[in-house]
């Protein structure tokens, strides 16, 4: 199936404010063998989205209530393309991206005026010439009181990795919170990984570096009024290593 967009001018506002509170429940659903095309002729940006297959599972939407929630999502060799519209040019890789391999499995995934939740089980996906994420796994609970992120980790070919646990009270943010955060961060980059995003003269710049640019691991807990700094850990190969511990007092 090959469906194109055109956008052109924007349509005036209908007046008609009526609301709809329909509920819908999708037992399951899917596609298959599907591309989407988005052309935006006036700003000359397009698009396009190739699905090789989407399956659902469980899905509620109720517009009277605005809540909106989905038992299991599978996207499967998918790949997706964006030009800028712009003349190729060797000092703009941004203007022109590519991603292949895309595969995403989500459950749990659910939206409310009151919170908001998701469990990615799996994300992969491949820029040609650039990164490729093997292992993407996370678990993501947010209502009025605070964010919970239990996982968040990324890992890619070439070994770039993110790993985040962290929770946080919106009151620990305010100047005069009194709830205290907690956040564990590990980072490491290889600079293969950015390859494709930068161009041929700014990704020699980095031959001094070695190809795992950096490692690090921040561990911190306080508020804005106080944060403890348990572990603050930067390594460069062969420029330099940095090892800290301390706190941050607001005065």
């Amino acid at each position: 199936t090959d469906i194109n967009i055109t956008l052109g001018d924007i349509a005036e506002e209908e007046e008609d404010s009526t609301q709809l509170n329909w509920i819908v429940k999708l037992h399951h659903g899917g596609i298959e063998n599907c591309r989407i095309g988005l052309n935006m002729p006036n700003d000359t940006m397009s698009a396009d989205l190739s699905i090789g297959k989407l399956r659902l599972r469980k899905g509620e939407i109720n517009l009277a209530e605005e809540k909106y929630g989905i038992e299991a999502f599978a996207l499967s060799n998918t790949a997706v393309k964006y030009d800028a519209g712009f003349e190729s040019r060797k000092d703009a890789p941004l203007n022109h991206l590519e991603f292949n391999n895309i595969n995403l499995a989500c459950s749990n995934i659910g939206y409310s005026p009151d919170s908001t939740k998701l469990d990615i089980d799996r994300f992969t996906i491949v820029q040609p010439g650039g990164i490729r994420i093997t292992n993407t796994s996370a678990s993501l609970f947010a209502d009025k009181s605070h964010l919970d992120v239990k996982r968040f980790t990324v890992n890619s070919k070439n070994g770039s990795y993110i790993n985040l646990h962290t929770q946080i009270p919106w009151n620990a943010l305010l100047t005069d919170g009194i709830e205290s955060l907690k956040a564990d961060l590990a980072v490491g980059l290889n600079k293969k990984d950015f390859k494709a995003l930068l161009t041929e003269q700014q990704f020699e710049a980095l031959d001094i570096f070695d190809d795992n640019l950096l490692n690090s691991t921040f561990a911190v807990e306080g508020n804005m009024s106080f944060m403890d700094i348990d572990t603050i850990e930067i390594s460069i190969p062969s420029i330099a290593d940095l090892h800290a511990k301390g706190y941050a007092k607001n005065l």
